[in-house]
């Protein structure tokens, strides 16, 4: 009788019970229920505050980026990659993970097959085909511990929508390839030619992007620059799927991995903190740097390139840690940003790294052998955002009449919401999309959320919004050569057109 009315059925061979198939289907479907609900509960609660109407047009100061705030580049030694570079190039990507509140980083090869290549900006764009890479995310049974420089990245964009699940390095029958603009630039300092053609040999280290257009029967409108966060696209993609059907091109990039690096100080003295925020400072310059350049010239390239995105618009995506290099970038491409979304964001990127509960961002910083923490973080804080330049702290000034959407955690932790509303403060008080809870919270209601954020972007991406400009002024949206003072080189490789 009790078996029959919780529908349980005994094992053949075993006294052990096990639940019927119903009873089975039963929870699923329950399941189903209350995540269904929990999604209506959650899109329910979001709150939207629009942003003044004369936000874009009023008297508030905006910020010019002055130039040697810029991290100087070698165009010269990307010239001449340019002209020693051939059909093929072994490329390096480094991926990034969680390893606890730490960071770990591999990188892995790829020989890639080149379709094209253009100096632009302060780097060389390669256009290429590379072998989809994807290596299972790390769990208990691996050996972290032993290897100091780590062991699992984390599914390139790609390779998570290929469903792949083995790592793939070089190019062959069978083997799923897609197509990337990788953004290559070198430091004053690269050295000479020859030796940075032999360095090519074996592996140049760049910004990925993964391109994916709208079915071919979609007008294209505009192209969208997503920088992902830590843990990937699974929460982002319904955002990057509705982009994708309203016709925009999207661009699917890194954090700028390729720039980063750990960094290990004391804070016992006031010199101790002026010395190490000068050095968080330029390191985290030079990377919120490396995006905005990649960002500039893969958006540059496809407009020269592509015949119907010439002098289109370009619109910012950012999600948690890759929103936070996302306003330096759109403070880069400056009137050829149509419109930027910020997604768990904040500024002050020393203080968010030791602030959340996710991660240090690479960055430890001890006082007398424990956590830095009370006045004396305050005042490394402080002392960081007095050196650096490109923080989003500054960058954000620049951006004050750009179209900005920030989609916000009531309670954040990870990116703490303190940082986020320092930084919708410095962005002049953009359209705001808040939800209760923290940062999970917010990734979860991206499905419910994915409409919401595509029709804002519509809206702000319209011809008749655009032919005014972010003040009423007619802007120019093409921008050749990008900064360079020079002609940009392009190169589409005989025989490798697509």
């Amino acid at each position: 009788m009790i078996s029959r009315m919780l529908n349980l059925r005994k094992t053949s061979g075993d006294c052990s019970w096990q639940p019927h198939r119903g009873w089975e289907l039963f929870h699923a479907s329950t399941a189903a229920a209350i995540g269904l609900f929990l999604l209506v509960l959650i899109g329910g609660c979001a709150h939207f505050q629009e942003a003044s109407p004369t936000r874009l047009t009023r008297t508030t100061e905006v910020v010019t980026i002055s130039a040697d705030a810029w991290p100087a580049r070698s165009v010269d030694a990307a010239e001449s990659l340019h002209d020693q570079l051939g059909q093929r190039v072994t490329l390096v990507r480094r991926h990034v993970y969680r390893v606890g509140e730490n960071l770990r980083a591999r990188e892995i090869k790829s020989v890639c097959d080149i379709t094209g290549k253009a100096v632009l900006g302060q780097g060389l764009v390669l256009d290429v085909m590379a072998p989809i890479q994807q290596v299972l995310p790390p769990n208990e049974n691996d050996t972290i511990a032993a290897d100091p420089n780590g062991t699992i990245p984390r599914p390139s964009p790609a390779a998570a929508r290929a469903g792949l699940s083995d790592l793939v390095a070089e190019p062959g029958p069978g083997v799923l390839l897609a197509r990337s603009l990788v953004f290559l630039s070198f430091p004053p300092s690269v050295g000479s030619h020859s030796a940075l053609a032999a360095k090519a040999g074996y592996g140049a280290m760049g910004v990925y992007f993964d391109v994916t257009t709208p079915p071919a029967e979609i007008t294209r409108r505009g192209i969208v620059v997503h920088f992902h966060g830590l843990g990937g696209t699974e929460y982002e993609q319904p955002v990057i799927d509705k982009l994708l059907a309203s016709g925009f091109v999207v661009l699917s990039g890194d954090f700028p991995w390729n720039r980063w690096r750990p960094l290990s100080g004391t804070a016992n003295t006031l010199e101790d903190v002026h010395k190490l925020s000068r050095e968080l400072a330029s390191i985290t310059d030079d990377l919120l740097a490396e995006a905005a350049y990649a960002a500039e010239a893969a958006t540059l390239y496809l407009q020269q390139t592509d015949p119907a995105l010439a002098g289109c618009p370009v619109v910012m995506l950012g999600f948690s840690v890759g929103s936070l290099v996302t306003p330096t970038a759109a403070a880069r491409l400056g009137a050829r940003c149509a419109a930027m979304v910020l997604v768990a964001s904040g500024c002050n990127l020393v203080a968010i790294a030791q602030e959340s509960e996710l991660t240090n961002g690479g960055i430890s910083v001890m006082r007398l052998g424990e956590r830095v923490t009370g006045a004396m973080s305050g005042l490394l804080y402080g002392t960081y955002l007095g050196y650096s330049k490109l923080d989003p702290w500054y960058t954000a000034l620049a951006c004050r009449r750009m179209p900005v959407l920030m989609v916000q955690g009531r309670s954040d932790t990870i990116v703490p919401t303190s940082r986020g509303d320092e930084l919708f403060e410095r962005l002049n008080a953009p359209d705001v999309l808040s939800y209760p809870g923290g940062h999970r919270m917010v990734f979860f209601a991206l499905p419910s959320a994915s409409g919401r954020i595509q029709q804002w972007v519509s809206d702000q991406t319209r011809p008749n919004r655009l032919a005014g400009g972010a003040g009423g002024q007619a802007v120019s949206r093409a921008v050749p050569g990008a900064g360079t003072g020079r002609e940009p080189m392009h190169t589409v490789v005989p025989g490798m057109a697509r």
